[in-house]
């Protein structure tokens, strides 16, 4: 009975993959799910380019929940280097988010919160402060009430004295979609993104299986930052 019961769940995810075209006015969007129970989906619309990706269940009433992919849900990458010329000082510099709330943060260090960037003259804000004995950094939003809303915290490697800060612009929306249980029903797939309607599977080849293999493995490598000819590592 038991390996009745898990050839079934087997053969429910290999009658589950294909591609799922989800695209509606104005949005180019579509997932394909693997045998193998990995996902990828994009949206294209307006001024985003949403890409998503990771492992996914199906329940016995075919519901299908999805578990993004961990790195995709940081609000912030940082990366570090060493740089000889800084000495005793750390700089921080913040890329200007694409959402203008994202601007607004305090940079804490050993106890004192600072307002730091301002992107009234560039597109780079950067901040030098003293190198501190604590290397706990931590990057909080403003608050009104409590003015502390730690969106990442982490002690600094040792040798780091130069960090790059670039906010996940697709943070919420991807939290917002990976949070919506998808229902498969008559070889349909339902998705959230209508209010209803649903999208009929297509098959897909072992060409397109291996494509999508290669795809999901190069998205997860994680690669170097180079700016200015400087190598910098995730941290």
């Amino acid at each position: 009975m038991l390996f009745s019961f898990k050839s079934f769940a087997q053969n429910k995810y290999k009658e589950f993959e294909g591609f799922y075209n989800l695209s509606e006015f104005e949005t180019a969007a579509g997932a394909y799910f693997l045998e193998s129970k990995e996902f990828y989906f994009y949206a294209s619309f307006g001024n985003v380019d949403l890409q998503m990706y990771g492992t996914y269940e199906i329940n016995s009433k075919n519901e299908i929940t999805l578990f993004v992919d961990k790195d995709l849900l940081n609000e912030f990458y940082i990366y570090g280097t060493h740089n000889d010329k800084l000495k005793d000082r750390l700089e921080l510099t913040y890329a200007r988010p694409y959402d203008d709330k994202a601007e607004h943060l305090f940079v804490q260090i050993q106890g004192e919160k600072l307002k730091t960037f301002d992107f009234s003259k560039d597109d780079n804000s950067t901040l030098t402060l003293k190198m501190p004995t604590s290397r706990t950094f931590k990057i909080s939003y403003v608050n009104p009430e409590s003015m502390a809303n730690i969106a990442y915290e982490k002690n600094l490697p040792e040798g780091i004295n130069e960090i790059r800060i670039f906010h996940n612009y697709y943070f919420e929306m991807i939290s917002q979609i990976s949070g919506v249980q998808w229902l498969w029903k008559d070889n349909t797939l339902v998705h959230p993104l209508h209010n209803e309607g649903s999208s009929e599977k297509q098959e897909i080849n072992e060409e397109t299986r291996a494509e999508m293999f290669e795809y999901l493995k190069a998205l997860r490598t994680e690669e170097p930052l180079i700016r200015n000819e400087k190598v910098y590592k995730r941290i």
